[in-house]
């Protein structure tokens, strides 16, 4: 057996891993991975329809800068303190061996995301202890008694698999008490779906120790096209920027290049007078959640 990170994604056994046979997904209920069930946006699809031979003949940019600045623009970020990585498991494999030491110290949650017990386990030989989330507490996170004295802390907010939110406020509360020694990692992969406003990604530009990961593969429906990033302090940032090597943009599982994710960033960030994300208005989530449950197969934006 592999010693690779279990990442699901079985149903293409049925599928088709040489993507020859893409229409057998509608005979598929995939339960392995937890992919968006509604499609991207008209609007990205409009634009890679109309501009898909000029994206994929042409070199990208270096250093995705224009993805960089369409998403400070539209999070109110600075440039400085953002790293664009094709996908958030690229990001997790490249950054966390590069902040944290072989043999650091690690606290994570039980049960969380399973890739980072691999990350642990097997790239950085940590010595790791678990904190445990409980039924009899509806696995929430009790922050007055989650360790402090570590190298680092991972968490995933809202929790993966458990769906449990962390609230911003407490959670930054929680921030206030660790050590500035120890880094703190956020994995934010569904925080769009807990609310406006609920993301700590800002966050990472005034503390020293925090580093907020972020996916666009579950709120925008572009698992495919392995685009996120991931904000830091400057010098946790250029730390890790300077690992990104020139025009390297790997293409895992068919992926699309840079050039075409930042046409799909800067349209699934446009702004507007309704919200942020004109295209898929939050309340949306919830509304195609339930319907999706009663009727999976009509459930298309």
């Amino acid at each position: 057996m592999s010693r690779g990170a279990l990442h699901g994604g079985l149903s293409f056994q049925t599928i088709g891993v040489d993507l020859s046979t893409p229409e057998r997904e509608r005979d598929v209920v995939t339960a392995d991975v937890l992919d968006s069930w509604f499609d991207p946006s008209p609007r990205v699809l409009e634009r890679l329809r109309n501009n898909l031979p000029f994206l994929l003949r042409n070199s990208p940019p270096l250093y995705a800068e224009g993805m960089v600045q369409e998403i400070a623009r539209a999070r109110g970020l600075r440039e400085r303190n953002i790293v664009v990585g094709a996908g958030s498991s690229s990001l997790i494999f490249s950054a966390l061996p590069r902040l944290l030491p072989l043999g650091a110290r690690v606290l994570m949650l039980d049960p969380m995301y399973g890739e980072y017990k691999h990350i642990c386990s097997v790239l950085l030989r940590a010595k790791t202890t678990v904190h445990q989330l409980t039924p009899e507490k509806q696995f929430a996170v009790e922050g007055k008694v989650l360790s402090r004295d570590t190298d680092a802390i991972l968490l995933v907010n809202p929790n993966s698999p458990t769906g449990r939110l962390w609230p911003k406020r407490e959670l930054l509360a929680w921030l206030d008490s660790v050590p500035a020694r120890t880094l703190v990692w956020v994995d934010e992969a569904y925080i769009d779906y807990a609310g406006v406003g609920e993301s700590v990604e800002a966050e990472a530009a005034q503390r020293p120790n925090l580093v907020v990961l972020k996916s666009m593969s579950k709120a925008y429906a572009l698992s495919g096209l392995r685009v996120a990033y991931l904000t830091a302090p400057p010098a946790l940032r250029d730390r890790l920027a300077r690992r990104v090597p020139p025009g390297r943009w790997d293409w895992p599982r068919g992926a699309a290049p840079v050039s075409v994710r930042i046409s799909i960033v800067a349209i699934c960030f446009t702004t507007s007078s309704n919200g942020p994300a004109d295209f898929l208005p939050l309340e949306d989530f919830f509304c195609w959640q339930s319907a999706a449950s009663r009727h999976p197969h009509r459930c298309r934006p």
